[in-house]
């Protein structure tokens, strides 16, 4: 028999039916985006139609933004549903996906600059405002639909699959820019980003998810946010993750400076930043996969240390040893630490029952955006006054603190009551 939802001891979800679905959709999300990658396809799109780099910089705060400050807002809002799953297609389907076949077919039809960049943004901001819309009730369903001994296994294996492939979906990307003219390229570019991300969705429709009891109405905006300090205050082990979370953050943000330094100060080529990327990307793969194993079998907090002291050592040898062969080593390293902290975002589902999950998810994520928005703008001036050594000192003290939440100030959840 399926093992039983901690939620809803009566009822038994199928777990084998389960595994798969969540797979699809994590592998398939991994794989799309090497289609429309914010580091790469995005701005170089964005370069053949304007100079301007301001434009370029809009691309990250458009998404930070849309994807951070919404959740909030939609855990509010899909609290009182007693089923997520119908709602996590839909505004998937809707909002994450059909703006990139918009996109697709207006690169087909216009050659106006103009217009397609006005275009272009009002299409990435839709997409990523449901991505912010979409995350804390796929958390919900995730935790309803998935036993926590399983979730880190599952997610570990889905990002290491989706990235690996991911790495020739970004080949393919790259021939399809080598033999496609001008713009008619992204044409096919963004139509197979779309197409893979639509089908990859779907599955999400079929997850066997036990209804649960619900408010039977939305409650108002302001009684729900005033809600969130009072589980912050009474649930002492959730606000260490919190603070913990919005910790690590700036060491995950800091890491497009470290090619910065590599190109600018240590002579890197073009394809040395190639095998940059291949070897961030190995390594989140492979980090996604262990960090999933380490998590099931003994919780996500020794995914954090672990996360957290690979954080530190990475950056203290950066400002110990500059040189272009430890690169890769702080790239190997930085991979790995990814991996952890991706994993990690797991642990909120653990800290309440599998109903306020979406709220947990939310605040989790609305916490770490200050950090994700402001963290490398403040890094950016500091690099430029002072120099990018003194960035990777802020950056490891930063490391230091989340090592030192997660060995003394955070709990594990699995042995923690929830209140």
């Amino acid at each position: 028999m399926p093992p039983r939802e901690a939620g809803d001891p009566a009822r038994a979800i199928n777990v084998r039916r389960n595994i798969p679905l969540f797979l699809a959709d994590a592998i398939g999300w991994n794989l799309g985006q090497s289609f429309l990658s914010p580091q790469t396809i995005l701005p170089l799109f964005i370069a053949l139609l304007s100079k301007s780099n301001f434009l370029i910089g809009l691309i990250v705060a458009v998404q930070s933004v849309g994807q951070l400050f919404p959740q909030l807002f939609a855990a509010n809002l899909v609290e009182h549903l007693p089923v997520k799953r119908r709602y996590v297609v839909i505004v998937g389907v809707f909002l994450e996906r059909v703006p990139f076949l918009i996109l697709a077919l207006a690169v087909f039809w216009l050659r106006t600059p103009v217009l397609l960049l006005g275009l272009f943004f009002v299409c990435w901001a839709i997409a990523n405002f449901g991505t912010g819309l979409n995350m804390p009730p796929f958390m919900a369903l995730y935790a309803k639909g998935m036993p926590s001994e399983r979730r880190g296994r599952v997610s570990g294996v889905g990002t290491s699959a989706g990235t690996l492939l991911a790495v020739g979906g970004a080949f393919l990307a790259t021939l399809i820019l080598e033999r496609t003219a001008g713009l008619g390229a992204f044409t096919w570019i963004f139509l197979i980003g779309f197409v893979v991300l639509f089908v990859s969705v779907l599955p999400l429709g079929f997850v066997d998810e036990p209804h649960e009891e619900t408010p039977a109405t939305r409650r108002p905006v302001s009684s729900y946010l005033r809600e969130i300090p009072e589980i912050l205050r009474s649930n002492r082990p959730f606000a260490s993750y919190v603070a913990l979370q919005a910790t690590i953050q700036l060491a995950v943000s800091a890491t497009p400076f470290i090619t910065g330094y590599a190109v600018l100060k240590l002579g890197a080529t073009e394809g040395s930043v190639g095998l940059f990327t291949a070897t961030l990307m190995a390594a989140t793969a492979a980090g996604s996969l262990l960090f999933g194993l380490i998590a099931d079998a003994r919780g996500y907090r020794r995914v954090y240390v672990i996360g957290s002291a690979l954080a530190l050592l990475l950056y203290v040898l950066l400002i110990a040893s500059p040189s272009l062969p430890l690169v890769y080593a702080a790239y190997f390293l930085s991979g790995l630490m990814m991996g952890a902290v991706y994993l990690g975002n797991n642990m909120a589902m653990e800290f309440c029952k599998p109903a306020k999950a979406a709220t947990y998810s939310a605040i989790v994520f609305t916490a770490g955006a200050p950090t994700r928005i402001v963290g490398p703008l403040v890094l950016g001036v500091v690099a430029d006054a002072l120099g990018m050594p003194v960035v990777f000192a802020l950056v490891a003290g930063s490391a230091l603190l989340a090592l030192y939440l997660s060995l003394f100030r955070l709990r594990e959840p699995r042995t923690t009551r929830i209140p």
